[in-house]
């Protein structure tokens, strides 16, 4: 661009950070950061938000941190897109290092829990979108810490927002993974009355634990099938399953 005596936007700076940092060279990204300090101009919010979001997508924290003060010292507010950034990686570190004790972890004492991210972000009066709670909802749901998941969830459609198909589906899944199939189904439901169209995962997974409740369904009346037979009950007798009739109704329509 030089050559050509055209002097780059800041939006040409951002398209190609991005660039270099899906291609995996954050090298040339960070010079073409620096590059912009020595045209005598300063990064805006959006190229500070891609160099931080690159850096964390490859795992260099301390790289993030350094550039999240950076802009901070410059004036530059970090919004709820940079904080939810900083958040989500931080608590995939932490899940890392939860899942593989193990594993070689990032040893730099000034990496921070991703806690303080929050805190600061709400101090600052920033107020989280619904792509920030779903980081939280998925987190918790990773971690099984289900009924904080369910407790982020409603705390976000009590503020207002309203949950996408990407938070449907991660508490869907985070129900099935913990076992809550009935609780899932319901979900899922209360998805669809409210317009929400599921991408193919999503139906993916319900129908998965349509399956397996169709499983348990079916088991239960055999096995109260064989109670009445073990007992000798006359057919006067035989009350219907009041479990079997929710099954019933869950699955009418599978």
């Amino acid at each position: 661009m030089s050559d050509l005596n055209v002097e780059p936007t800041k939006l040409m700076y951002s398209q190609l950070i991005g660039a270099f940092f899906k291609a995996g060279n954050w090298r040339k990204a960070q010079l073409l950061f620096d590059q912009i300090f020595s045209r005598r101009q300063t990064p805006d919010l959006v190229i500070y938000t891609i160099m931080i979001s690159g850096y964390c997508k490859m795992n260099l924290l301390q790289e993030a941190l350094l550039l999240f003060n950076n802009m901070n010292e410059r004036g530059i507010k970090p919004d709820v897109i940079t904080y939810t950034v900083l958040i989500n990686s931080h608590l995939k570190l932490n899940l890392k290092s939860l899942s593989s004790p193990d594993a070689p972890q990032n040893k730099d004492k000034k990496i921070m829990d991703a806690s303080t991210f929050w805190k600061e972000m709400k101090g600052k009066g920033i107020e989280p979108d619904v792509v920030c709670y779903t980081v939280l909802i998925d987190h918790y749901c990773r971690t099984n810490n289900l009924w904080d998941a369910i407790r982020i969830f409603d705390q976000m459609i009590d503020t207002g927002l309203e949950p996408d198909n990407v938070t449907y589906m991660t508490l869907i899944s985070g129900y099935c993974k913990g076992g809550y199939l009935t609780m899932a189904l319901n979900l899922f439901e209360e998805m669809y009355r409210r317009g929400i169209q599921p991408d193919m995962r999503t139906i993916s997974t319900v129908d998965h634990c349509k399956r397996v409740v169709r499983s348990t369904f079916e088991i239960q009346v055999v096995i109260y099938l064989k109670h009445v037979a073990v007992n000798c009950l006359e057919p006067e007798d035989v009350k219907i399953c009041p479990t079997c009739i929710i099954w019933s109704y869950c699955l009418s329509s599978a």
